[in-house]
């Protein structure tokens, strides 16, 4: 089941510096792209419908996410999700036929908050956004046809 407060204790680990399990800044982009990776993972793995295929989303998330540089960080954010969500969706099969989010995720919100903003306000606003996009994937039960929202 997607988990909205495993996904803030995992976003809080590797975005708050004075959380008692921060995991350090990342020495490269390998390293962000994994914190972020096992991150989502940690949210989405035991989604409802069951995806056989988190583990992969979590490795394209990574590989997306490993490309980013400065100038290009807004627009690798959406890709990486994408590609997170199209993964799982394909795991869902035989039962389901599953359909990622129908837009890409808009994170813009949370990096134009005003730079005062404590960044535990950030990390749940972050996470909200996460939470309720993830919530607009849908799968489609392959013998009854019944559609469901991911859970």
């Amino acid at each position: 089941m997607l988990n909205p407060t495993t996904l803030n204790t995992e976003l809080l680990k590797i975005m708050d510096d004075n959380n008692p399990n921060f995991l350090g800044f990342p020495s490269d982009n390998f390293e962000m792209a994994t914190n972020w990776g096992n991150a989502i993972f940690n949210y989405a793995k035991d989604v409802i419908p069951t995806s056989l295929t988190a583990t992969q989303s979590k490795d394209a998330f990574i590989g997306v996410m490993q490309t980013m540089t400065i100038p290009t960080g807004l627009a690798i954010f959406p890709l990486a999700f994408t590609s997170f969500a199209l993964t799982l969706a394909g795991g869902m099969q035989p039962l389901f036929t599953g359909v990622p989010p129908p837009i890409p995720i808009i994170l813009l919100p949370v990096f134009v908050l005003p730079f005062e903003t404590p960044i535990e306000a950030r990390v749940a606003a972050m996470t909200a956004i996460i939470d309720l996009w993830f919530r607009t994937g849908t799968a489609i039960n392959n013998t009854s046809g019944v559609t469901t929202i991911w859970s």
